[in-house]
């Protein structure tokens, strides 16, 4: 596309690393790092605040000026254009990581063929040049977004890993490295499967989270995916588009609850119920303009329903859900209260922990690159 639009080497190099760098400060489990920095309602943009800091620390900047390249000019530049851009205008970072879960959940052939082709550039906005790929598109990307960021099930489990990942830091687990009192999210820019050891690393808290991770998972979100997966191609496939609702509970110790309004996050248990505020998570959209014979104008405008199908999609996401679990153990039930309770006090303690040195933070950045190169990526 940078050769189509008569862009220079050196512009299409900073375009590039624009792309490379700008999610370089996620931790390990992605936006678990923001969620455990500033709560799952929150903003999720904690990687971005940390990243020009992330990386001088780690050389990255220091390799850009090695090459005449103002490391200004790549992380986040005070502008909006196809790179990054406000929503609901599409841009390569929405459309990049959009456009990834699709074509894992889904096989439209309209999803599966799109190339640069579909796309252009208009001024500085990224723009498609088909209705029908454009609808798809955006329908998919409803879909996506509802399946992993409203069904309260899905929802439920992200808040118990949230939990699990602040238990493992109060815990220890794992102290045998000499500079584990440092602070947590520091320590989470190791690798995926560092921090699965970690994790693993259980105390009697930790144990009780694991089991209802897994007996939720097992008896909600793996008989369903099936339905899921039928809804989702059928909303893409057909005319008449479906809108999503999360599926009816499965499981008999499990009452998932619609709340008007604002939801507090974070586990609570009164008796042998465990209570769990799920907030609504920050919305994504796209409605992406399209342009036709010089007529350039949002998705909504040229295909008025999907105006009122996105309306219907910002409004499911933002409901929230309290989720009741009963425990039926009440040894179980006891742990939990116990263990709720420390995590409660000694969270904000962890948070205040000195950070990694530069030479630290270097040394685990490279283990995670080691680990890396030694079992491979997770393809996404």
């Amino acid at each position: 596309m940078a050769e189509l639009h008569g862009l220079s080497e050196r512009d299409t190099l900073i375009l590039a690393l624009r792309t490379f760098v700008s999610d370089l400060g996620h931790t390990t489990g992605s936006h678990l790092g923001d969620f455990i920095a500033q709560s799952m309602a929150g903003m999720q943009n904690n990687h971005d605040a940390r990243l020009r800091q992330y990386l001088e620390q780690v050389g990255i900047c220091d390799l850009l000026r090695k090459y005449g390249i103002d490391p200004d000019e790549v992380i986040f530049p005070s502008l909006n254009d196809w790179i990054e851009d406000s929503q609901p205008k599409l841009c390569v970072d929405r459309l990049d990581y959009g456009l990834r879960q699709m074509k894992r959940m889904m096989s439209h052939p309209l999803l599966q063929h799109l190339s640069h082709k579909d796309f252009a550039l208009n001024g500085s906005d990224l723009v498609m040049t088909d209705v029908q790929k454009a609808l798809v598109l955006a329908r998919g990307f409803m879909q996506v977004f509802a399946e992993h960021l409203c069904d309260p099930v899905q929802l439920l489990l992200l808040a118990l890993m949230v939990e699990k990942t602040k238990q493992v830091f109060v815990s220890g687990a794992g102290r045998s490295r000499v500079w584990w009192n440092r602070n947590p999210l520091d320590l989470m820019m190791c690798s995926d499967p560092t921090q699965q050891l970690n994790m693993a690393e259980n105390d009697a808290y930790g144990s009780v989270l694991d089991w209802l991770m897994r007996e939720i998972s097992a008896y909600e979100r793996g008989p369903g995916w099936y339905e899921r997966h039928d809804r989702i191609e059928a909303a893409l496939k057909g005319e008449r588009h479906q809108q999503w609702r999360p599926l009816p509970s499965r499981h008999h110790t499990l009452r998932l609850i619609l709340v008007e309004g604002k939801v507090e996050e974070g586990l609570s248990i009164e008796g042998h119920t465990l209570r769990v505020g799920l907030p609504a998570l920050k919305l994504r959209r796209i409605d992406p303009t399209v342009c036709i014979a010089g007529t350039c104008k949002p998705l909504s405008k040229w295909y008025p329903s999907f105006k009122e199908e996105l309306a219907n999609y910002e409004a499911l996401m933002a409901q929230s859900h309290i989720a009741e679990v009963t425990i039926g153990n009440p040894q179980w039930a006891e742990i939990l209260n116990a263990g709720i309770a420390t995590v409660n006090a000694e969270w904000p303690v962890c948070l205040q922990r000195p950070p990694l040195s530069v030479e630290e933070l270097r040394t685990l950045v490279a283990e995670a690159a080691d680990m890396a190169d030694a079992y491979g990526f997770i393809p996404a």
